[in-house]
């Protein structure tokens, strides 16, 4: 596993890099703490760090764009990244009419909350103009620095092989614990781990307490019972 705090390369950047090629607006989507703005950095930095990174996180830059979305929008220099834009969504409509001037790819590469086309403010979705990305957590994959090909082996049809791999809860309990954000990839998880498993195992009393008699099968949850070794048979 990669290190905490070393960068992991995403699997979203071809395809952001890729969209800006050719549309003149991208909006990465994600929950917070997801990595929207590190990919921004990471990208910005490909591209030789010509395009300047401005975040609404930051108050000042923020007050200036809701005093003046119009002004704001004509007084930047692209190409451009705008991080948050969810905190003032008004710059919607404004980015439209820029855009629509000057069809330019790659002008703005924009971040904002997973539910950003649901809010009442936005009132543009800058169709025709945008290409809409998601970015998820960190896959298993990605923070092992290759790409998987689970999915792409089903669909060709072959089932993929999986050899000198742990099964079994014990030693997957500290990778489910742990998730896919980035802030929590430096923590230790076995604390987590136990809690988690613990709440389980008191859900799964709950339901044997609230089932007929004799028709719940009770087991350890923690410590988890070691599997067997990848490959046995049984």
């Amino acid at each position: 596993m990669q290190e905490p705090h070393s960068l992991v390369i995403r699997h979203a950047q071809g395809a952001v890099e890729d969209a800006l090629a050719d549309t003149r607006v991208v909006v990465l989507l994600g929950a917070r703490q997801v990595g929207k703005s590190t990919l921004l950095e990471q990208i910005s930095g490909a591209e030789g760090g010509r395009r300047e990174i401005l975040t609404f996180d930051d108050q000042a830059v923020r007050a200036a764009a809701m005093e003046d979305p119009a002004g704001f929008v004509a007084g930047l220099e692209t190409p451009i990244a705008i991080d948050e834009i969810q905190r003032v969504p008004e710059l919607m409509t404004e980015i439209k009419l820029r855009v629509d001037r000057d069809p330019t790819p790659g002008q703005f590469a924009i971040t904002g909350s997973a539910n950003l086309l649901e809010m009442k403010k936005v009132k543009e979705s800058l169709a025709g103009r945008a290409e809409y990305l998601r970015l998820h957590p960190f896959s298993q994959g990605e923070l092992r620095g290759r790409r998987e090909t689970f999915v792409a082996d089903l669909k060709l049809g072959a089932f993929p092989t999986v050899r000198n791999a742990p099964v079994g809860r014990r030693a997957h309990a500290e990778l489910i614990a742990r998730g896919g954000y980035p802030e929590s990839q430096g923590r230790p998880a076995n604390r987590r781990a136990r809690r988690r498993l613990g709440r389980r195992r008191a859900a799964g009393r709950a339901r044997c307490r609230r089932a007929p008699p004799g028709s719940c099968r009770r087991r350890p949850l923690w410590p988890p019972p070691a599997g067997p070794a990848a490959g046995s048979r049984r």
